[in-house]
């Protein structure tokens, strides 16, 4: 939202001692515009002649966001500074005193904290002395309930004294200045807790008589949409009537008396800042070096040239503030209100929509207000709307609607009535409307239709549509259809259109229906009018090309069994394939023998490691150990067959592995 261009700003700010001050007449408010961004945009006009001082009464929780916006308006003039009183962090206030804000939580916690402090007491017991102890005691009376009471003890010229907090009349520091700051940090806690207000000073240079206006942006509660719309009894197209009413609050600490009105629908982008805060950045602290003293030279290169700085009371400042909402200019000649609802004045931006009242608005601080803002009539068609899995078996009775005019519509509900030739009105039930900008519907759904029924039904397909060998890979091309079926017959007393919507399917594509296809970003809408009884079948049919590549040395025998033996598999490829089978179980009978005679060998080498444990156990010279040597001599003649053996069964697994990856790469070919 912008505001109209301005000639002075808060950015012209300067140092410039200014003249004597005339106080004006007060701020007065005059213009409020409501986001539905949450913020607020509030305009003051008062008359000043000359030079001119400014208040501006400000509720302390909106201080920093007029601190953010606070923008000044005067053709005539120019703004000097704006001041308000300062509101420094709590523990600020605390700086420099012998206790912080924990103390002012009891008398207790406040004495036992100023310890060595002499205070006067009075009442019951007259002492006066030096705090030495605070202590909590608890006592017991005769029916046996305890009470917990606060003894301090004190020590005066004459020695050690004591009294009972809570039985003391008047306690009194001795050093006034203590007595004083005590007083001080109060009040400065109750001030930092307070939600009053502060008064901003504005100073305004200028000559003659002239008009100053000030604003500022603060965040307000947000301005609710509602909508009426009046449907005519008859089926079909035709126009209604729509009206729009605001639901908006005044919790700005004023009332708004007879102010120009805007509500601006958008979404501004819209920060907080604590610029009211007193803030200190931490510095590292250099611990001290002492070292032999020595005396530089002074510097001639570098010094300040005359007329090197500019003087801060000689610049000029073109900057223009613009702020988040845009502000009415000032009021022309009123349109008298009438019995009939006052359309409120529209204006299409680039970002937001606004809309300004005719007449005057008046409001009191706390209170809430209805206003209409759209009165119209709108093209509307009524639809029964059917979704899957939304609604049943049943659609939706719906509407259409249509924005002819040159201004969006917020989002809100809509309460939707129905009136008779007999001029009678009847509810039909509610719905939601979203954002609907100049020329878009917006389909609105209200009540359930039912009398009219839609039964579903799935159907899925798939088909081979091509079969290629190359490069060692078997690709099969297939094609996936999908479709869902929508049976829907009519009300029997009456005809309907119907609006089917069939959600997407990723990565599918849409074969039918062919004609009459509406695409939304949540799916696919089909329209068809139904007479009264008549039924209708729609198809919506989905495909969605497959692709499946399969290695031929992953193939499996029972893999190539199927393939050879399928319908889809075109006719030269099955010898082909048949060969391939061929070769992979001569490939696999190989391995099989290899393998045979490997475990044959491994447990022949496992069996004489036993021996020859046995072996080490018996003598070599007795009949067990002849045996054993007799066992391990024959294991070596046949472990030498083996490896004989072994190494004919490796050729005959390379051979026809070999002869495997020459018949696959001869397919290529």
């Amino acid at each position: 939202m912008s505001l109209p261009p301005v000639k002075t700003a808060l950015a012209a700010m300067t140092l410039l001692a200014l003249p004597t001050l005339a106080v004006a007449e007060p701020l007065e408010l005059k213009r409020v515009a409501l986001s539905t961004g949450g913020l607020g945009y509030f305009e003051y006009e008062t008359e000043v002649t000359g030079n001119a001082t400014v208040d501006l009464s400000v509720p302390l929780h909106q201080v920093d966001d007029v601190l953010k916006s606070l923008v000044v308006y005067d053709d005539q003039g120019r703004i000097g500074t704006v001041s308000l009183p300062g509101r420094q962090p709590l523990a600020e206030v605390f700086k420099g005193l012998p206790f912080d804000a924990a103390a002012l939580q009891s008398p207790a916690a406040l004495l036992r904290s100023l310890s060595g402090s002499e205070i006067r007491v009075s009442g019951l017991q007259e002492t006066e002395g030096r705090i030495l102890s605070v202590v909590e005691e608890l006592t017991e009376d005769d029916k046996g309930r305890v009470t917990s009471r606060t003894r301090v003890t004190l020590m005066g010229d004459s020695g050690l004294s004591q009294f009972v907090l809570e039985d003391a009349q008047d306690i009194a520091f001795v050093d006034s200045a203590l007595q004083a700051s005590v007083g001080e940090a109060l009040a400065a806690m109750a001030k930092h807790g307070e939600r009053d207000k502060r008064i901003l000073t504005l100073t305004a240079p200028g000559e003659g008589a002239r008009k100053l206006r000030v604003a500022y942006v603060v965040a307000v509660p947000l301005w609710k949409t509602s909508y009426r719309l009046t449907l005519p009894e008859a089926a079909g197209s035709g126009t209604a009537g729509l009206q729009g009413w605001a639901v908006l609050e005044n919790q700005s600490g004023e009332d708004w008396e007879g102010i120009e009105l805007s509500l601006v629908s958008g979404n501004p982008v819209a920060f907080r800042q604590s610029l009211y805060e007193s803030y200190y950045l931490d510095r590292p602290e250099i611990p001290v070096q002492v070292v032999d003293r020595i005396l530089p030279p002074v510097d001639q290169i570098g010094l300040a040239k005359a007329g090197g700085y500019a003087r801060a009371d000689a610049m000029e400042s073109d900057a223009v503030v613009t702020g988040l909402l845009q502000a009415a200019p000032a009021p022309q000649a009123s349109t008298p209100a009438s019995a009939a609802v006052l359309e409120a004045a529209a204006q299409e931006g680039v970002s937001q929509a606004i809309y300004r009242f005719p007449t005057p608005v008046t409001v009191e601080d706390g209170h809430s207000l209805l206003v209409p803002f759209l009165d119209r009539q709108l093209p509307v068609e009524r639809l029964s709307f059917f979704q899957p899995n939304v609604s049943g078996n049943h659609p939706l009775a719906s509407l259409k609607l249509e924005n002819d005019g040159d201004i969006s519509f917020p989002p809100g509900l809509v309460t939707l009535y129905e009136r008779g030739q007999d001029g009678r009105v009847s509810y039909l039930g509610d719905a939601q409307i979203a954002l609907l900008p100049p020329g878009e519907n917006r389909l609105i759904s209200f009540a359930l239709d039912a009398k009219v029924d839609v039964d579903l039904s799935n159907d899925q397909q798939q088909t081979i549509t091509g079969v290629t060998l190359r490069d060692g890979t078997l690709t099969i091309e297939r094609k996936d259809q999908w479709s869902r079926i929508y049976k829907v017959k009519g009300a029997p007393d009456a005809p309907r259109e119907i609006l089917l919507q069939e959600p997407l399917r990723r990565s599918w594509s849409l074969l039918k229906p062919s004609d009459g296809i509406e695409e939304t970003a949540s799916g696919y809408r089909y329209s068809l009018s139904l007479k009264a009884g008549e039924t209708a079948e729609v198809t919506f049919l989905f495909e969605r090309p497959q692709g499946e590549r399969i290695l031929l040395d992953d193939l499996d025998p029972k893999s190539l069994a199927y393939l050879i033996d399928a319908r889809f598999m075109p006719e030269e490829l099955k010898p082909k394939l048949s060969e391939l089978m061929s070769l992979k179980a001569t490939v696999a009978k190989a391995e099989r023998a290899l393998s045979t005679l490997q475990q044959e060998e491994r447990s022949i080498v496992e069996d004489q490691a036993r021996i020859r444990e046995n072996l080490a156990a018996v003598p070599s010279d007795s009949d067990l150990g002849r045996r054993y040597l007799r066992q391990l001599s024959d294991q070596e003649d046949r472990l030498e067959s083996l490896r004989t053996a072994e190494k004919d069964g490796l050729t005959k697994v390379s051979d026809a592995r070999q002869a495997l990856r020459n018949f696959i790469a001869d397919l290529s070919k």
